[in-house]
C-alpha cells in the first residue's frame, strides 16, 4: 500500500532537519546526508522528494579549481538544483575576482536565504547585489581583527551583514572602527573582550549581540557589565575565561555568579583540588525587559563550567556545583591529571537534572580492559559514553578529547561527528566546521 505523499514528505523533513545538541549557533541543523542519499535511491518518488533537501546547503571553495565553475554550470542548467539552495558557504572568500561572480547566479537562486563568507572584505558590487536579492543574512566570519567594507551607498545598507565574531581590546581603534558599520545596520553575534581592565564598554551598543566573552587577565569583576547588559538587550550568554592565572577563583573579586561557590569550596577545603578555567552564564528570558539597576543579574544563571581536576576528591566539587547551579546544562571536565572511575563519575553527574552536553578532556583510558586489548578505541569510547547516557538521560552529547589519539562528538544516538585522529569514519569529517568546540 502506497503511503500518502504528505507522510513521505514528513519523513524526509524529519531526516533532513534533525536539530543537533546544545551550544551551537548558526547552521543549527545536522544534515543527515547518508540517510537522505540512501532514501533518494529507493525510487523516483523518493528521489523527487529528497533532492530539494540534498542540495539545501552547498559549500564552494573559491580557491579549489573548478568548484565555482561547476556551481555556475549546475545552477544555469538545472532549475531544481538552483531553487533547492537555501544556504551557500563561500570558503576563502577574500578573492574578489571570484566572489564578485556569485551575484550573476542570484537570478537562479530564488530561494537563497543565507550566505556564509569567510574573510574580511566585501566589495561594493557584491554588497549592492545582496541588497537587491531577497536573501536575509550574510554571515561574515573574519580572519583578522580588521574589516574592510564598502563606503556607505544607502541608509542601513549593511543591515543584512552579520559579523559572526569580533575581538575588542584596549586599543582605541578596536571599538571605534566598528561604530560606522554598526550605524549602517550591521549586526554582531559574538564579541570577545581581550582585556576589560582598560575598557569601559557599558554604553557600547552592538546590534543583535547574543554572546559576550570576557578574557580576563586578573583583577576584579567587570565593573561596566551591568550597564552593558542593559544596553544590549539581545545578549543571551556571557563566558568568563582567564588567561594567565590557573583559576578564576583567585580573582580579587569573583563576582556575583561565583562568590557562593568560592565560599563553599573554601569551607570544605576543596580549593586546591581543581582549577576553574571557564564558566558561562545565560539569560533566562532575553525577551524580558532589561534588568533593574538594583538586580542587574537577576535573570541570569550559571549554565556551564570548565573544571580541571588536580584531585578527584570523590566528586565533592561536582556536588557543590550541582547544589548551587541546578540549571547548568554544559559541563567540561579535564581529567588529564587524575583517574576517575566511571561509576563515581556517573554518581556525581546524575543529580544534574538539566545537563545536556558533557566534555571529557585528557582521558586516561577509562574503558574496559578487554576493549583496550582489542584496540577498538572508537568502540570503547562509544560504549563508555553510552553507559553514562543510559543512566543520565538528559545528556544529549559528549565531546571527547585525548591529545594525540582521538577528538570528536558522540551524539546520544551513538553517531560520531567532527572527529580527528583515531576516529576513522570519513563521514564524520563532513562539514565538521559546523560542530564547534564550545566547552561552556
Amino acid at each position: 500500500m502506497m503511503l500518502p505523499e504528505e507522510l513521505l514528505q514528513a519523513v524526509v523533513q524529519c531526516l533532513a532537519h534533525n536539530p543537533h545538541f546544545t551550544e551551537h549557533r548558526l547552521s543549527s541543523f545536522r544534515w543527515s546526508y547518508v540517510e537522505l542519499i540512501s532514501l533518494s535511491m529507493a525510487n523516483r518518488q523518493w528521489r523527487r522528494l529528497c533532492v530539494p533537501f540534498l542540495f539545501t546547503h552547498v559549500v564552494v571553495n573559491l580557491i579549489t579549481f573548478g568548484d565555482l565553475e561547476r556551481l555556475i554550470g549546475h545552477c544555469t542548467t538545472n532549475t531544481v538544483f538552483a531553487t533547492s539552495i537555501r544556504t551557500l558557504d563561500l570558503e576563502h572568500s577574500s578573492s574578489d575576482s571570484k566572489i564578485d561572480m556569485i551575484p550573476d547566479l542570484f537570478p537562479y537562486l530564488t530561494n537563497l536565504s543565507q550566505i556564509n563568507l569567510y574573510g574580511n572584505h566585501i566589495s561594493l558590487p557584491f554588497l549592492a547585489a545582496i541588497n537587491h536579492h531577497p536573501l536575509t543574512t550574510v554571515s561574515l566570519t573574519p580572519t583578522t581583527m580588521f574589516l574592510s567594507l564598502p563606503s556607505q551607498s544607502a541608509p542601513s545598507d549593511l543591515s543584512k551583514i552579520v559579523l559572526k565574531s569580533v575581538s575588542v581590546d584596549g586599543r582605541p581603534t578596536s571599538v571605534g572602527s566598528l561604530d560606522s558599520y554598526l550605524a549602517r545596520g550591521m549586526e554582531v553575534t559574538q564579541v570577545a573582550v581581550l582585556d576589560y581592565l582598560d575598557l569601559s564598554l557599558g554604553t557600547q551598543k552592538y546590534n543583535g549581540l547574543r554572546e559576550l566573552e570576557l578574557q580576563q587577565y586578573g583583577g576584579s569583576f567587570v565593573p561596566w557589565l551591568p550597564e552593558f547588559i542593559r544596553t544590549n538587550p539581545c545578549l543571551k550568554k556571557i563566558t568568563f575565561y582567564n588567561h594567565y592565572i590557573n583559576t578564576l577563583l583567585s580573582l580579587d573579586s569573583p563576582g556575583p555568579f561565583m562568590s557562593y561557590f568560592l565560599a563553599e569550596v573554601l569551607s570544605q577545603g576543596l580549593n586546591e583540588k581543581f582549577h576553574l578555567r571557564k564558566y558561562a552564564v545565560t539569560r533566562s528570558s532575553p525577551s524580558r525587559l532589561a534588568s533593574s539597576a538594583t538586580e542587574p543579574f537577576g535573570e541570569w544563571h550559571v549554565s556551564g563550567i570548565f573544571l580541571r581536576f588536580l584531585q578527584w576528591s570523590s566528586g565533592r566539587v561536582l556536588h557543590v556545583a550541582q547544589s548551587l547551579f541546578p540549571d547548568m546544562s554544559v559541563l567540561t571536565i579535564d581529567t588529564a591529571r587524575v583517574q576517575i572511575d566511571t561509576n563515581e563519575l556517573v554518581t556525581s553527574l546524575r543529580p544534574f537534572s538539566s545537563l545536556r552536553l558533557v566534555s571529557l578532556l585528557g582521558l586516561r583510558q577509562p574503558w574496559d580492559p578487554e576493549i583496550i586489548l582489542s584496540r577498538e578505541i572508537e568502540a570503547a569510547m562509544i560504549l563508555y559514553t553510552s553507559r553514562i547516557m543510559k543512566q543520565i538521560p538528559t545528556i544529549e552529547a559528549f565531546f571527547l578529547r585525548q591529545d594525540g589519539v582521538v577528538e570528536g562528538w558522540i551524539h546520544d544516538d551513538g553517531h560520531i561527528y567532527s572527529t580527528v585522529g583515531r576516529f576513522s569514519d570519513p563521514l564524520a569529517l563532513f562539514k565538521s566546521k559546523h560542530l564547534q568546540t564550545s566547552y561552556v
